[in-house]
């Protein structure tokens, strides 16, 4: 092994990784959930860039397997049976080597700000992706469509719907660096799409960039609605009012899958915006985004909600919901 490279040991195949004491740890009461559910969701963004940056790959990369072993996201097969095969950013950055537990260890990944990217949350896929694409089988019909994905990671919600027959599908994220995952995940699934799809990739930064033009029959994301910063939503809204008004053609439907991510400092009450929806109360990133989509004319409507499992919240999943995005007389 050349001096300097470091190995990371994980369990071999029929091992169990130990966690201390034999006792199985007790399912967290809700106030811990919502800590494993906020540290989830900041662990990359708030660890790997930095540490990446600073020559401390392998501590990045470490970050990075906690949080995919602790998602473990399921995707539903494809109406003939197949399964998406997606790598994440963890898997992507630098020379990898596959471990029977199905995460990849780089050794040396690039030190630039596009293994950043791929190493940031959007180069994971997050369990209301696999809520949109359960909600896409069953609920949409998207052969012979147009689909343009929001803030696309890794590419999973629009590779899902061009499995499910869409003719043209866009990937886009405001993240440069996660183009390269996007396009390894095009030619890893290639088996499984319909020969009329075309996908490609894009970057689009919200609220600065104009949208692709069209005509979109949908427009999807999952994990948009994630981050509590107003300007990030603001942004957002404002490219979906773009996206809900285009000139000379009719609107397409705009559906965003969304964690709930409970935050212990958010109000207590519902935002009058977001009446009647479930898992709102507690929910400042959705309270964030549903305010500027008001401002912008636009209103929410869920269209599914999904709880964890006992399993899954002893895991700190949170529940998901799909939503969809109305504009005009619609909301």
């Amino acid at each position: 092994m050349p001096v300097g490279e470091e190995v990371l040991a994980l369990p071999e195949d029929g091992d169990e990784l130990s966690l201390g004491p034999a006792n199985e740890p007790e399912a967290p009461a809700d106030g811990e959930v919502a800590a494993i559910a906020n540290f989830a969701g900041d662990l990359v963004a708030e660890i790997s860039r930095p540490l990446l940056l600073a020559g401390r790959s392998m501590a990045a990369l470490l970050a990075a397997s906690a949080l995919a072993y602790l998602l473990d996201v399921k995707l539903p097969p494809l109406p003939g049976g197949g399964e998406l095969k997606l790598t994440e950013g963890l898997n992507h950055v630098g020379e990898a080597s596959t471990r029977p537990s199905g995460l990849l260890v780089a050794n040396s990944p690039a030190d630039d700000d596009a293994a950043a990217d791929v190493l940031s949350p959007g180069g994971t896929v997050w369990p209301c992706a696999a809520a949109l694409c359960r909600w896409l089988a069953r609920d949409a019909d998207l052969r012979g469509a147009s689909v343009l994905e929001l803030g696309s990671g890794t590419g999973v919600g629009g590779l899902y719907t061009a499995g499910l027959g869409a003719r043209k599908v866009l990937l886009t994220d405001g993240r440069a660096g996660l183009a390269e995952l996007q396009r390894a995940n095009i030619r890893q699934n290639e088996h499984l799409l319909p020969d009329p799809a075309r996908i490609a990739c894009a970057q689009l930064r919200w609220g600065s960039d104009a949208p692709p033009p069209g005509p979109w029959d949908w427009v999807i994301g999952s994990g948009c609605t994630v981050e509590v910063a107003d300007e990030t939503m603001v942004a957002l809204a404002a490219t979906c009012a773009a996206l809900l008004r285009p000139d000379g053609a009719p609107p397409p439907r705009l559906i965003l899958a969304h964690d709930h991510r409970p935050n212990p400092d958010a109000r207590s009450d519902v935002e009058p915006l977001l009446e009647g929806v479930d898992g709102a109360v507690g929910d400042e990133n959705l309270r964030l985004f549903a305010v500027a989509a008001s401002r912008e004319g636009l209103g929410l409507r869920q269209l599914r909600y999904e709880r964890p499992t006992e399993e899954e919240r002893a895991r700190g999943r949170f529940a998901v919901s799909v939503l969809e995005v109305l504009g005009g007389k619609e909301s």
